[in-house]
């Protein structure tokens, strides 16, 4: 997989989809970059600042697959890889 970017991080592995198998989630400047290795495809999801951290995968929303919570000037935002 190609993905442009100057600082790359894996922040690591989640269902984010609910079909079986992990997404590989990647921080990426202001995106994160999910790669579903199944279809082949990455989708990139806009995070409101270049300043976050991963918060944690969890099911927040009650459909299948998780969803991105990152933390941003202290408050928790989250990210749907199904939106």
């Amino acid at each position: 997989y190609r993905i442009n970017g100057n600082s790359l991080q894996i922040l690591g592995y989640s269902d984010l989809d609910g079909i079986a198998g992990n997404e590989i989630v990647i921080k990426n400047g202001n995106y994160i970059n999910a790669i579903n290795d199944t279809s082949y495809l990455i989708r990139n999801l806009f995070v409101s600042s270049s300043f976050w951290s991963l918060n944690s995968f969890q099911n927040v929303d009650g459909r299948a697959g998780n969803e991105i919570l990152v933390t941003v000037g202290g408050k928790t935002q989250i990210v749907n890889y199904q939106q």
